[in-house]
């Protein structure tokens, strides 16, 4: 269990720095900083795919997910601004860092 917070944090942190990153350099490119969705980047990264991803589950040809989860689900997380992931990320590192040991927020553990 432990390994597997200590991954999914490392991901979150890395994809959320990459975000991040991304907007920023946007930023100096364009001249005004705007946060990036999910969506936004994947657009930018392989518009075609995405299309194709909402075809294929809305026919219901991806494997067993229910076609009715894009619009409630999917599409909520593609608007989800990805430098947010940085959040989660680091909470999954701090709360389940093996190196912590004593050091206690609110004091010793009884």
């Amino acid at each position: 269990m432990k390994g597997f917070a200590l991954l999914s944090g490392l991901v979150f942190t890395i994809v959320g720095l990459g975000a991040l990153g991304l907007e920023v350099y946007f930023w100096f490119d364009d001249g005004h900083y705007a946060v990036r969705s999910f969506g936004h980047l994947w657009n930018l990264a392989c518009p075609d795919s995405l299309v194709a991803a909402k075809s294929l589950m809305m026919e219901g040809r991806i494997g067993d997910v229910a076609p009715w989860l894009w619009d409630p689900l999917i599409t909520f997380l593609l608007r989800v601004p990805a430098s947010a992931s940085l959040l989660p990320g680091l909470f999954l590192l701090y709360r389940f860092n093996r190196q912590r040991g004593a050091k206690r927020i609110f004091g010793p553990k009884k």
